[in-house]
């Protein structure tokens, strides 16, 4: 053994750290030749610092093994040129840093300012062509406020500035603003993107702006939480399919009065007739004038003469109101006028051509020659009352297609309605004309409140087509007109409610039925142009009453409702 060398616990550990401290040389002699190539000062500094400290340890472990002497303060330098040196670098990179940070910054402010120019270039582009499309674009949020960002052709479209505009007041006044508020609410709510589309779905896809028709899209950008709007002008395309949709009306017009010519003669020439006395009307019994104008405004309807049916719906409000003047009545006037000329204009010639072309008289005459001389069955009997009378069959008919007009106005389904005719039944039309108009009141009444919508019927386990059912038979003299439908029935629960109020005693549920053909009762909760008054049932009655007659009602819960009329034949 060496002199001086001590082999202890401490050399055991020392040994494997003089082999760590050698590698560490090794590795830092290999960093300064890479930084050689590389011509990094920083590795030169680092590498040598630890070279230095790296030796200075050596020193002093063989110190430690006393196979040198030596002096403490050289591990002391060593340290602190270490340290100096980490400081050096540290600096060094802040500054290096900091210059490539400088740059980084100069090349990201040049980047930005040509993102900005492109950006602005192409919002400018995005612009002029949402501006030259001929489209209105813009958006609101969920105070339902319209936003600082919108199309040039807004402008045109509402003619004025719409920024901070209320989209209410902007598109929807002609609708039920409380509901598209209530819809737009819950879509802002919302969190899942479906059902908001699912709420977008429920507004209006055409609306009407000033005197222009759009088609308008309404589209929600979730991540700015607004409601883009799209409005596109179809007022040309609106405008034609309105001119197409007054042609079909006016042919269909046309085609139903000539199929039920003889009809339409007998109503125009009795319009005229109250038309004469109306001022003598309306001063002797006001009713009496609201029945019938009444009754022709559902027999104009039937005829598609919608103008003079608008009208006279306006009337029998005034007449309510007690409000009817001078200029209402000359407006009536003008307007049956120029219905009937364009009528004449379509047919190409006069509307009141005797439609018999035989002269009454010589009718009566001749039938009643034949009955003294002949049984008052025989066929010969019957073909001279063909000329004068009409097959009460025949006069029924017009009101098969009004029915299916009317349901397919209202979005809803019928089966072609049937006429069972026990027998064949000839009536006189004048006699019985005022009780065949009145029936118009019954078909409709059937088809509005009667036959439920078609996801209606399905639910409650019927066919999606309504069925209406007409029966005619003669038994002891006397007409038996059936009209049935199989619809929702007549609300008993609210006909207890309306007898209540107006004080109304009944015995018992077919008393309560009956109350339907008074005056004023109607189970319809708001008046339309085709029903609500609760005076078309009452017109029937009285005209049923008038030919010595009785009408009788029979209704069950989604059953439906019959109507069983026995008139007198009147010779």
């Amino acid at each position: 053994m060496m002199k001086g060398f001590e082999y202890n616990y401490y050399v055991a550990y020392v040994l494997p750290l003089y082999f760590v401290i050698l590698l560490d040389i090794i590795i830092m002699i290999h960093n300064i030749f890479i930084g050689y190539r590389l011509k990094d000062s920083k590795v030169y500094v680092f590498s040598g610092s630890i070279l230095l400290v790296s030796s200075f340890v050596i020193y002093e472990l063989l110190g430690d093994l006393r196979l040198i002497k030596w002096e403490r303060p050289l591990i002391q330098w060593s340290i602190f040129i270490l340290i100096n040196s980490m400081v050096f670098m540290i600096l060094r990179n802040i500054k290096e840093l900091n210059l490539e940070l400088a740059v980084k910054n100069k090349i990201l402010e040049n980047w930005n300012k040509e993102l900005e120019k492109e950006v602005s270039k192409r919002t400018k582009d995005i612009k002029i062509l949402l501006d030259n499309s001929g489209e209105g674009f813009f958006s609101f949020d969920k105070n339902l406020i319209v936003g600082n960002e919108y199309s040039k052709e807004c402008n045109r479209i509402f003619g004025k500035n719409i920024e901070g505009a209320n989209i209410i007041d902007l598109m929807f006044l002609n609708y039920d603003r409380e509901f598209i508020k209530r819809i737009f609410d819950d879509l802002f709510n919302e969190k899942e993107q479906i059902k908001k589309e699912v709420y977008l779905s429920f507004l209006p896809s055409e609306v009407k702006i000033n005197y222009g028709y759009y088609k308008v899209n309404f589209k929600y950008i979730e991540h700015e939480d607004v409601v883009m709007v799209i409005l596109k002008d179809i007022t040309s395309e609106k405008e034609l399919r309105i001119k197409v949709n007054e042609e079909k009306e006016n042919l269909e017009k046309i085609v139903y009065i000539v199929r039920n010519y003889e009809a339409f003669v007998y109503n125009i020439k009795s319009f005229k007739k109250m038309l004469d006395k109306l001022e003598d009307i309306l001063k002797k019994d006001k009713n009496e004038l609201y029945r019938n104008v009444h009754n022709f405004k559902g027999i104009f309807s039937q005829f598609h003469l919608n103008k003079l049916s608008e009208v006279l719906h306006n009337i029998e409000n005034k007449v309510l109101e007690n409000n009817l003047n001078q200029n209402d009545i000359f407006e009536l006037y003008d307007v049956f006028e120029k219905e009937i000329y364009k009528l004449k204009e379509e047919l190409g010639h006069e509307i009141e051509e005797d439609i018999l072309r035989i002269p009454k008289s010589k009718i009566y005459e001749l039938e009643h020659k034949m009955k003294q001389i002949l049984d008052e069955n025989s066929e010969l009997v019957k073909e001279v009352k063909r000329l004068r009378y009409k097959s009460l069959r025949k006069l029924l008919y017009p009101y098969i297609s009004y029915s299916k007009d009317l349901a397919k106005k209202l979005g809803k389904v019928i089966n072609n309605p049937k006429i069972i005719s026990k027998d064949e039944i000839l009536i006189d039309p004048e006699k019985y004309f005022d009780f065949i108009k009145s029936l118009i009141n019954i078909f409709r009444n059937i088809i509005v409140h009667g036959i439920e919508m078609p996801e209606i019927r399905i639910a409650n386990g019927k066919n999606e087509g309504g069925n209406i059912r007409i029966e005619i038979y003669k038994e002891n003299n006397k007409i038996n007109i059936i009209i049935e439908d199989d619809g929702q029935g007549i609300d008993i629960g609210k006909l207890k409610q309306i007898a209540k109020i107006k004080d109304i005693e009944y015995e018992s549920e077919a008393d309560l039925l009956n109350i339907i053909f008074l005056d004023y009762i109607t189970t319809s909760e708001r008046v339309t142009q085709l029903s609500g008054r609760g005076m078309g049932l009452s017109i029937v009655k009285k005209e049923v009453e008038k030919l010595g007659g009785v009408i009788k009602v029979v209704s069950e819960y989604n059953e439906g409702t019959k109507f069983h009329i026995i008139v007198p034949e009147v010779i």
